[in-house]
């Protein structure tokens, strides 16, 4: 997975999306499935499928929408 820093200069999990209103959330296309973070719900398009899929902390993996 990219590394991304905030404007914070955080990256990984630690990295939030800062407070406000956001017009959008860029994230890369195609990406391999992150490992589990404890604490931590993440969101990627897996490249397996093309689906926008949530980790959780525990390793549930959920599919939001599928690429159809």
């Amino acid at each position: 997975m990219a590394t991304v820093a905030n404007k914070d200069g955080m990256t990984g999990a630690e990295a939030s999306i800062p407070s406000g209103v956001v017009s959008a959330v860029r994230l890369t296309d195609g990406v391999t499935a992150p490992d589990a973070v404890a604490g931590y719900a993440l969101i990627y398009v897996d490249s397996a499928d093309g689906d926008l899929k949530v980790v959780f902390g525990d390793g549930t993996v959920k599919v939001i929408s599928a690429d159809t």
